[in-house]
């Protein structure tokens, strides 16, 4: 796999936790936008994880017609 796309996942890992950290650093308070903060994050890591997969399995899949 290309180590590039194993980076931009940490990379998005490491923006993710900063957004959680500054959201509870700002207010402990339960508020609709910090936790839609919070979500979208996750669902940027998540995308990136799901797109490695994606890319993982074509990978392999074309590996075994050879």
């Amino acid at each position: 796999m290309n180590p590039s796309t194993h980076l931009r996942n940490k990379a998005l890992e490491l923006v993710n936790s900063a957004i959680e950290v500054a959201i509870d650093y700002i207010s402990t308070e339960k508020h609709p936008l910090a936790k839609a903060a919070k979500d979208t994050g996750s669902v940027a890591v998540a995308v990136a994880v799901m797109g490695l997969a994606y890319i993982a399995t074509w990978v392999f899949a074309l590996l075994a017609l050879f």
